[in-house]
């Protein structure tokens, strides 16, 4: 995490597994067709530090919006009574147009008598998909000299709570990944920084840029859906496929008599036909007699010769009864997933309390600051239920576009899903 002064930046704060990423609102607009950026869901920084004993020169620049933008910062600390002095340099430049994202950063410093330097940028952009989209990523890095740089890119698929992650620098030189992305909310990632450091030095240079290109003949145009079933009934996930017209399709080389293949996955692992599941080979994947460790996450891989392209990732939710949980049943609090996520102008979530008591549901922001409260605790009858935020806060206002938490309650016990609001679209 970038730091300036020995202290985390004020910014709101989301953890993503064991990273944790800076949000802010910033302007943003299209990117281009089957592509667009989540509004309020982007931060650009960076930070340049010199600290000598108590003399410190901190720069920090966040980019007005997204599109081109570039930033050299240059800080000097020097305490000549004590002989220390420290000077850094951080730059960052990041471009968005109608089909490319681009971003790179590097830093140097110098540090004598005991002074410190540090610098670093981070990026972090949703982007939602609507359309399957063929994307080309290029990075390259040099090491540098400090051992405390930290970096991390990657693309993330944040579908359904789940984290997919797509890197995007594999070691020193270049790194290229390319691929198919359907429709889904991802994050580009890129975190770049040092320090603090008591010497001279480099940090990592980085580049990487990724192209998108809507794919003209996808493989897939009927992706899954997600599926909420009672237990000891069937659930079915399907995709439908079209066969492309031979010759070249944005880009890729496909010929018309070339077989599709299936391939359905849990959890982004292969699954083998055999028992209750069957269909994991074809363009429909059947579940009987569904039980509670059925649910998760499922996707389906549809490859025709080179070409691979994986559907969009669809939860079941395996409920242990129609109604009132029955003796056996769930012990704890469940509350599916949010949907849909990201929204414009309402979202739902369906709960179930294992059995009667006081309840509550909160809306809350990214720093953990209650927003609308959905549901007053109080007295609630076990079962399943339904509650819709329609993107409000407690004053019936538009609450601003970004990520939020809704949070159930019952005696002790909580359960926190994730949600994209994309704010009111014009």
């Amino acid at each position: 995490m970038v730091r300036s002064n020995g202290k985390s930046m004020a910014a709101p704060l989301l953890r993503l597994g064991g990273l944790v990423l800076l949000m802010a609102t910033l302007g943003v607009g299209p990117v281009g067709a089957g592509v667009g950026i989540a509004p309020g869901g982007a931060i650009i920084f960076c930070s340049s530090e010199s600290k000598a004993g108590a003399t410190t020169d901190t720069k920090t620049a966040t980019a007005p919006g997204l599109g081109d933008w570039s930033v050299t910062l240059n800080s000097h600390a020097d305490d000549a009574a004590h002989g220390a002095y420290a000077s850094g340099q951080k730059t960052m430049l990041t471009g968005f147009d109608a089909d490319n994202f681009h971003v790179s950063s590097n830093g140097t410093g110098s540090a004598t008598g005991g002074a410190t330097v540090a610098g670093g940028s981070l990026l972090a952009v949703f982007f939602a998909v609507d359309t399957v989209q063929i994307f080309n990523a290029s990075s390259y890095m040099i090491p540098g000299s400090y051992a405390s740089n930290r970096l991390h890119s990657f693309v993330a698929n944040m579908n359904n709570g789940e984290t997919q992650i797509i890197p995007l620098v594999a070691g020193a030189g270049y790194t290229t990944v390319s691929g198919r992305l359907p429709p889904g909310v991802y994050m580009l990632y890129m975190d770049n920084s040092f320090g603090p450091e008591t010497d001279d030095g480099d940090e990592t240079t980085f580049s990487t840029g990724i192209g998108f290109i809507t794919c003209a003949n996808p493989l897939i145009n009927q992706q899954p859906t997600n599926q909420s079933s009672h237990i000891h009934t069937t659930t079915r996930f399907r995709v439908g496929t079209s066969v492309p017209a031979p010759g070249v399709a944005s880009g890729e080389v496909v010929r018309a008599s070339s077989a599709l293949t299936f391939q359905w996955r849990k959890g982004l692992q292969n699954l083998s036909d055999g028992g209750r599941i069957s269909g994991v080979h074809t363009n429909e994947l059947v579940i009987t007699d569904t039980a509670v460790p059925d649910s998760g996450l499922y996707d389906c891989v549809v490859t025709q010769d080179a070409v691979v392209e994986p559907s969009s990732l669809v939860h079941l939710t395996v409920w242990a009864s129609t109604d009132v949980p029955a003796i056996g049943g769930p012990s704890a609090l469940a509350m599916e997933l949010p949907s849909p996520s990201p929204f414009t102008d309402r979202t739902q979530v369906r709960f179930t309390l294992p059995r009667a008591g006081d309840a509550s549901l909160d809306v809350l922001d990214v720093n953990g600051r209650r927003v609308r409260q959905l549901m007053a605790r109080g007295p609630m009858a076990a079962g399943t239920h339904t509650a819709t935020w329609d993107g409000r806060d407690e004053r019936g206002a538009r609450s601003a576009a970004g990520v939020y938490f809704l949070r159930l309650g019952s005696g002790s016990e909580q359960v926190v899903r994730r949600v994209v609001n994309l704010g009111a679209q014009h």
